[in-house]
Formats: structure tokens, C-alpha cells, sequence
């Protein structure tokens, strides 16, 4: 069972340098997948950002919020913590920065768990 945790959004670095600006801008409110990048030189807690549709890459979630997210990811991925989302660009702030809205939910199962809530906490919800 899926249960909606909350929302909250997240800025993309790096869109000038991965992607044209006007056709990112022109793609708002599209879903957008996050992929974890660990292997990244210069940021462990790397986070990919690309569009779904076509897997342009647009960025990377900014350093310190990818700090934020990595862990979770990297939980969820070794099955300690049950998360899923469905992200969406919700704004371009200027040539090299957008926002994505990221909507957590938690995978309810019969084993129950402290997951839910140490995601709650971590994400500050």
C-alpha cells in the first residue's frame, strides 16, 4: 500500500552546462526521474536529474539537498527503507538553476518498521 509523506522541492544545478534552457523551460510540469550517481569525482552524493520521457539530462540536484537525498536513496536501494516518488520541474530559475517538486510516499507493508518514520525525520517533514 502507497501512503503519500509529504512534498518538497529541490534545486537542479547545472542546466546550461547539461541541456538548453528553452527546452527545459518549455517542458515544465513534466515528470523528471532522479538517479543516484555515486561514482561522481566530485560529488559522492551525486543525484542525476532527466527529463522521463526521453532521458535528457537536465542537471544535478544541488550539492547540499543531494546530501539530503542520497542517503535515502542508498536505503531504499538496499531495501532498509521502503520509499518511492514522482518528481516534476516545477520552475526554471535562471540559465543554470531550476526546482523540482519531489513527492514522497512510503510502501506500507505487514512488516511494519521504524522506516516511515526515520524518513519523515530525514526529510524534515
Amino acid at each position: 500500500m502507497l501512503v503519500f509523506i509529504g512534498e518538497k522541492d529541490f534545486i537542479v544545478k547545472g542546466i546550461r552546462i547539461h541541456s538548453n534552457k528553452e527546452e527545459v523551460i518549455d517542458r515544465l510540469d513534466n515528470l523528471v526521474l532522479l538517479e543516484r550517481e555515486p561514482e561522481n569525482d566530485d560529488d559522492s552524493n551525486a543525484i542525476e536529474v532527466f527529463m522521463k520521457d526521453d532521458r535528457q539530462k537536465i542537471g544535478y540536484i544541488a550539492r547540499d539537498d543531494a546530501a539530503i537525498l542520497a542517503p535515502i536513496f542508498d536505503k531504499n536501494m538496499t531495501g532498509v527503507k521502503k520509499m518511492t516518488h514522482k518528481t516534476r520541474l516545477i520552475d526554471v530559475c535562471d540559465s543554470m538553476t531550476a526546482t523540482v517538486r519531489v513527492k514522497f510516499y512510503y510502501i506500507r507493508d505487514e512488516q511494519g518498521g521504524n522506516s516511515y518514520d526515520e524518513l519523515m525525520q530525514a526529510l524534515d517533514l
